[in-house]
């Protein structure tokens, strides 16, 4: 009896790998699903003039609470998943426009300049990195204080 072996073994290790296949799939869908990025609503000018500020607007992200914006705001909300949907409402009698983007998986932070969507132009959502707009500014700080050219 001990040379002989149960049929049962290979079902067994194939019913394993599939339950341990199907967990993996589903960590992986509930990662891309459930992560959440911070996307932070700009309503800024260009500093080179490229594009304009919008006068006055409300923002709703993925048909949630509508925020107004005027010139020169900028405003945070959280987003969970990799697509969001982003309704804007212009006060100046414009239509209002619809835009779908999708979020890179990596970013944890993104802005997302509103004038810069609604003109059409590349790019309007870029990553942001506080910490490192920061560094920059105090090591050009410690620079002049000590005599240093940035």
């Amino acid at each position: 009896m001990k040379g002989e072996q149960k049929h049962g073994g290979r079902k067994t290790l194939a019913l394993r790998a599939a339950i341990g296949a199907a967990y993996i799939g589903l960590l992986a869908l509930f990662l891309v699903t459930g992560r959440t990025h911070t996307v932070l609503i700009d309503n800024k000018a260009d500093p080179a003039g490229s594009w304009q500020a919008i006068r006055g607007m409300t923002v709703s992200v993925n048909g949630g609470e509508a925020v107004e914006y005027m010139k020169g705001d900028r405003d945070k909300v959280s987003v969970k998943g990799q697509k969001m949907r982003v309704r804007v409402e212009f006060f100046d009698g414009r239509d209002t426009e619809e835009y779908s983007l999708k979020i890179p998986f990596i970013e944890d932070t993104l802005l997302l300049s509103v004038p810069k969507l609604a003109e059409g132009l590349d790019n309007p959502m870029e990553p942001f990195n506080l910490y490192a707009d920061n560094k920059a500014r105090t090591d050009a700080e410690e620079g002049e204080r000590f005599g240093q050219e940035p």
